[in-house]
């Protein structure tokens, strides 16, 4: 068996091929696929909406952004949106630092919009950071916010076969072991969530994804092939999931929406191939639902 690390890199080399050659204008326009939005209507919201991406995300690659044309979209639509860009494997006290002194130039007030581990982010910066003077609401997608179980199993804390699961979570979720650590059920439930409350005035919203193996599942949206060694870890172990979070953590403040898609799947990715689910509809509708809050 290879060891965590050299099944990484070799994952991550075949990861930044596939991306070279999406990336190259001669192979791939990213309007191409499912289109770029065109047609959507929705109002969009008085604040800056921020977009903070998860572990191991970036703000783009040549023309392909994370959040798959969801900030085209929503600035067709006449929205402000900023999309931040945090170091990819690092813990939350150091990404939500380096999103304040971004934003220390954007004009506010904001809607922070945070992605797996960007969804603590967001919530470290308006507890911790005194953010909540410019900030209305956070609105978390499939945050870990109690944790997931493949954090626990990937650094020991559960029994099994530790070193084979390390080895697909590490290569396929490309976790650090730093940020795994941070989204273990132990640290969220007794130390971070103790130590990053709610601020009164800041609303909060989630979003869950939902997904199974082909969609089979009732209420699941389409679970593509690299989440499924989460999804079944997970399974086995009683959870449903998106493949990388279960739905009881992906829940705070008020669940706005549950959709039928996988970790990946909620950013609209890979390249907006989703069956089953158009995912600019969600965003566009989502940020209706900003405006109609009177933000």
């Amino acid at each position: 068996m290879q060891p965590p690390s050299l099944w990484r890199r070799q994952l991550l080399w075949v990861a930044l091929a596939a991306l070279g050659a999406a990336c190259d204008p001669t192979l791939f326009d990213p309007g191409d696929l499912l289109g770029n939005g065109a047609g959507l209507k929705a109002q969009p919201p008085r604040a800056t909406i921020v977009l903070a991406h998860g572990m191991g995300g970036f703000r783009n690659v040549g023309p392909l952004d994370y959040w798959f044309h969801v900030p085209g979209m929503w600035r067709a639509q006449g929205a402000r949106v900023y999309v931040a860009s945090a170091t990819p494997f690092a813990s939350t006290e150091r990404r939500a630092k380096e999103l304040r002194a971004q934003l220390e130039s954007v004009p506010g007030p904001f809607i922070l919009v945070g992605h797996s581990q960007g969804a603590l982010d967001v919530r470290y910066l308006v507890s911790r950071l005194d953010y909540a003077r410019r900030t209305v609401a956070v609105v978390t997608i499939a945050g870990p916010h109690q944790g997931t179980p493949l954090a626990d199993v990937l650094l020991g804390h559960v029994p099994g076969s530790v070193m084979d699961a390390a080895n697909v979570l590490l290569g396929v979720l490309g976790w650090s072991l730093d940020g795994a650590q941070e989204v273990t059920t132990r640290y969220m439930t007794q130390v971070f969530n103790p130590t990053v409350p709610d601020v009164d005035g800041v609303r909060y919203w989630s979003v869950v994804g939902r997904a199974s193996p082909l969609g089979h599942e009732r209420g699941t949206g389409w679970l593509h092939a690299m989440m499924t060694p989460g999804w079944t870890l997970l399974k086995a172990m009683g959870k449903d999931s998106d493949g990388a979070v279960p739905i009881d953590s992906q829940r705070w403040g008020e669940v706005v929406a549950t959709i039928p898609a996988d970790h990946i799947g909620e950013v609209n990715q890979p390249f907006g191939e989703t069956p089953g689910w158009h995912a600019l509809k969600f965003y566009a509708e989502l940020m209706q639902k900003m405006h109609d809050a009177g933000w």
